[in-house]
Formats: structure tokens, sequence, C-alpha cells
């Protein structure tokens, strides 16, 4: 059984990758764009995270304290992007 979800983690991981490769490839300038590949990157992190740091054997708070480290980091480069991007000055 433990060979199957890490084969399932695996596909995962392979089909976001090619999605977000996908949606960076087209020449659409778009804030949602972004926001969508912001988002299937932090869920690629949060998926290899709790699977093969072995954080989903772990309790819930260290799980917590684990994500929302890694939530808190992919916000503040995303806003750092988006300030890159679209300067305010």
């Amino acid at each position: 059984m433990r060979e199957a979800g890490t084969i399932g983690v695996l596909v995962y991981l392979v089909l976001a990758t090619v999605l977000e490769v996908y949606l960076a490839g087209s020449m659409v300038v778009s804030t949602t764009y972004y926001s969508v590949i912001g988002i299937i990157a932090i869920s690629e992190a949060v998926v290899m995270g709790g699977y093969y740091m072995g954080l989903k054997d772990e309790p819930s708070p260290v799980r917590a304290i684990a994500l929302v480290g890694i939530i808190f980091i992919a916000v503040l480069i995303i806003s750092m992007l988006v300030e890159y991007i679209a300067p305010s000055y």
C-alpha cells in the first residue's frame, strides 16, 4: 500500500508541474494565471512536506506549524513578485 501512495504522490507532482509549465508558457499576462501557478506550487509543497517528510504521521499541531510556515513563505514570495511586476510607486 505504501508504494501506491508514493506513486500517487509522484503522479500528482508531475501533473501539477506540467500544468505549471503550460500556464507559464502560455503568453497570457494575468494576475489570475500567476495566482493559479502560486496555488499549485503551494499545494505541491504541502504534498511533499506532508508525505515525504513524514508529517502525515505527526499530530495535528505539528502538521499545522509546518504548513503555516510553508504558506507564510509562499505569501511573502508572491507579494514580492507582485510588487516587482506592478510597482506601487
